[in-house]
């Protein structure tokens, strides 16, 4: 029980600081083409998309694996 408390602890904890990150890129209102542009300029931006990508990719990776885990022990 304390293992599933903790990963919803953490899922939340992503999906809070994605949301914050999205919400600097938009309000930036840049394409991903202009944060690679720019990257020298303000790396700060930079910096928020990298994280977000890599916050989607993990959000990829635990809904897979979500998936993987469900046919395992049900299929």
């Amino acid at each position: 029980m304390h293992g599933s408390f903790a990963v919803e602890t953490l899922k939340a904890s992503l999906q809070a600081i994605s949301y914050i990150i999205r919400r600097i890129l938009c309000d930036f209102q840049m394409p991903f083409s202009d944060v690679l542009r720019q990257k020298d300029k303000n790396p700060n931006i930079f910096i928020a998309y990298s994280i977000f990508d890599r916050l989607q990719f993990w959000n990829d990776f635990e809904e897979q694996w979500t998936i993987n885990n469900i046919a395992i022990n049900f299929g």
